[in-house]
């Protein structure tokens, strides 16, 4: 029995004769649900050289299936684990295939990805078993094999068959996969595909759709086109309006998961930024936990402008949002400096903190850039296409000093250094005033026209 993960083995698994047999040919895995959503299946035939041992993403699936070994023109033989792996060799040989038998309901428990009555929604870790060493340049193919009117939801880009193809971050970062009855459809926008699934009594596509459609606008507004040609957005029902939580995902694909009450209207959702700001991480390179300063407060910085980029909300609405925040961030002052807050985060947990001051850096570079006819735009747009960028997590001032770099002159990483290395809240005061900002406490009153850098302002929040 494993730590953390109680009573697995006293669990049985169900039961299942699964699909007959494959061919060689097809897709590396097919997953399997029957139409009660009582057991998955999971296959992966072996049409070449056979690894030695195989083993699941994480050692907590292990003890999950009932393993067989599956042979044209044979009887099924069960196969053992030997220390959570399972050895091949001598055991299964090329054109045999290896099932795993999953009891659904057991493994959607140990999935912990989130309950709902209509789907089963699964942590992929525990079922997409693999070789013991897959190099960063693996590759598989997948296919779901589903009864009529069962649907799935995965981060993994799928052909015009249904073929989706899973690079080695399915086996090694966090993603969710939901397989169920529920609404799910793809939303055409600025050059991607992002496929839609509303589970758990979420709102109907009527009310979802123009929120995701806005928001994934507001972010190609930044980018110059949606910083991925397909992403996966889980709309997870729950009771009550509004949103309660949201999370991006890079499980081998770009994936963003909201909480979205089932009785939120479509001005419940406009009014909400956490979709504009999930998706707008998915943009963003892989940046260390220890530096959410950067992460975070250059997403949440433009979470608002992009709102208003797509025409969500309007510039004043925008404007009040971003100063409402950086007020809220200068009042939960700690006594420590944005960077050592972001350093423990994990510890201290100052999350207003750290995101609002990493904005309040953002704001004012991306309003000195813009004094210069340049802006932080262009510095993101660099990012994603940069060898810097490719997947690799990264050091925020590694990240700082490539932009240094592609801007030609010093700029971003002596801004940080000023507003984030001592104790105290950036002061942004003297740049709202001169973008036009007039503000009584968290409020703003209104946007003045006459201020020295209101066409600076205007064209942070304008239409592309």
């Amino acid at each position: 029995m494993k730590p953390g993960w109680p009573g697995l083995l006293l669990l049985p698994a169900l039961a299942c004769a699964g699909p007959a047999v494959r061919p060689a040919a097809g897709p590396d895995y097919r997953v399997h649900v029957d139409a009660g959503l009582r057991a998955v299946t999971v296959e992966r035939c072996f049409t070449g050289d056979v690894p030695a041992a195989w083993m699941p993403g994480v050692p907590a699936g292990a003890v999950l299936p009932r393993i067989l070994r599956v042979r044209a023109g044979a009887p099924d033989a069960p196969l053992a684990l030997d220390d959570d792996v399972l050895p091949l060799a001598g055991h299964v040989r090329a054109g045999d295939c290896v099932r795993l038998v999953f009891d659904a309901a057991v493994l959607a428990r140990a999935s912990r990805q989130g309950g709902a009555a209509d789907a089963l929604v699964l942590w992929p870790a525990l079922w997409l078993w693999r070789s013991t060493q897959p190099g960063p340049d693996w590759q598989a193919t997948l296919r779901f094999d589903l009864p009529p009117g069962v649907v799935a939801s995965a981060p993994w880009p799928a052909d015009a068959a249904g073929t989706r193809t899973l690079g080695v971050g399915a086996l090694r970062t966090p993603s969710r996969v939901a397989i169920g009855r529920f609404p799910l459809w793809i939303e055409d926008v600025a050059g991607a595909r992002i496929e839609v699934a509303a589970v758990g009594g979420a709102p109907d596509r009527a009310t979802l759709g123009p929120w995701v459609r806005g928001a994934a606008e507001g972010v190609a507004a930044v980018y110059g086109g949606f910083p991925r040609p397909h992403a996966q957005v889980v709309l997870m029902g729950q009771g009550g309006r509004g949103v309660s939580f949201g999370e991006a995902q890079r499980g081998g694909g770009p994936s963003v998961t909201l909480w979205v009450g089932g009785a939120s209207t479509p001005e419940d959702l406009r009014t909400d930024w956490t979709l504009s700001h999930e998706l707008f991480h998915l943009g963003m390179p892989p940046i260390d936990r220890r530096d959410a300063w950067l992460s975070e407060g250059v997403t949440q910085y433009y979470t608002h402008l992009c709102q208003a980029r797509a025409g969500v909300v309007s510039p004043l609405e925008a404007w009040a949002d971003l100063h409402d925040g950086l007020e809220r961030g200068r009042a939960s002052d700690g006594g420590w400096s944005v960077e050592a807050e972001s350093d423990a985060l994990r510890q201290r947990h100052a999350y207003w903190w750290v995101y609002w001051g990493g904005a309040a850096w953002a704001l004012e570079l991306d309003v000195a850039l813009r004094r210069r006819g340049d802006a932080l735009d262009r510095v993101l747009r660099h990012w994603q296409r940069h060898p810097c960028c490719d997947g690799t997590l990264w050091r925020g001032d590694a990240l700082l000093a490539e932009a240094d770099a592609f801007l030609g002159t010093p700029l971003a990483a002596p801004l940080k250094a000023r507003l984030l290395t001592q104790p105290g809240f950036p002061d942004v005061d003297a740049t709202r005033t001169a973008l036009g900002l007039r503000t009584r406490g968290r409020q703003v009153l209104r946007l003045d026209d006459a201020a020295p850098d209101a066409a600076t302002r205007r064209a942070l929040t304008a239409r592309p």
